[in-house]
């Protein structure tokens, strides 16, 4: 089984838990040490257009995650991105066109590191940016609030079958997809951390 992914159909975790429920919640403060964001996806190829970034495990403010590209010369690329207080960080990995890709992004900010699927390493520069410090943590899109601009939604068109985030060291999210309802994604790391459907009436 797998979610089903459009404009239309994304999921988000917030930073913080209405009812308290959370015993791990998915923040990414200033003085984080590190964190992984873990995703097996397959894009709708037949909705890409070049030069155009698809979220799919993303925090919103200055874009942070995975996403994927298809750059003007027709290669495919998962891109691993984050912003520090220096600049904006990045990594490539090529896409696998056929059935679901895995993509695996470790950023190492205490060593000053972040890696790609085991194949791009890059050096990076200052602490996280501090514009992560309330981000939500969506799936299928960089952002879906209805303030945001369509050009910085970045919505996936596509299914995802498995999502894990780690931070220090530690799950505090992780789902293969299967177990649901309509409006929720169970957290199998039993951290209370389930992903919910966004919609407009959740934040009125």
């Amino acid at each position: 089984m797998s979610l089903k992914i459009n404009k239309d159909n994304v999921y988000f975790l917030p930073p913080t838990n209405k009812n308290g429920l959370s015993t791990a919640l998915p923040q990414f403060s200033g003085d984080i040490k590190s964190f992984e964001f873990k995703v097996k996806f397959k894009p709708d190829f037949s909705k890409s257009k070049q030069g155009i970034n698809y979220g799919i495990m993303m925090l919103n403010g200055k874009h942070l995650g995975i996403s994927w590209l298809k750059s003007e010369d027709g290669q495919s690329n998962i891109v691993g991105s984050l912003w520090t207080e220096e600049e904006i960080q990045q990594v490539f990995s090529p896409l696998d066109m056929d059935g679901y890709t895995y993509a695996h992004l470790v950023v190492d900010i205490e060593n000053g590191w972040m890696r790609l699927n085991n194949t791009a390493t890059k050096k990076i520069r200052g602490k996280l940016s501090n514009d992560y410090r309330f981000s939500y943590l969506w799936i299928g899109c960089g952002n879906s609030f209805e303030n945001c601009d369509e050009e910085y939604k970045w919505n996936f068109y596509g299914k995802i079958n498995y999502a894990e985030v780690v931070i220090n060291g530690k799950t505090v999210f992780y789902s293969k997809c299967q177990k649901k309802t309509k409006y929720k994604v169970y957290d199998e790391s039993e951290n209370g951390n389930h992903l919910l459907k966004y919609s407009r009436e959740w934040f009125e």
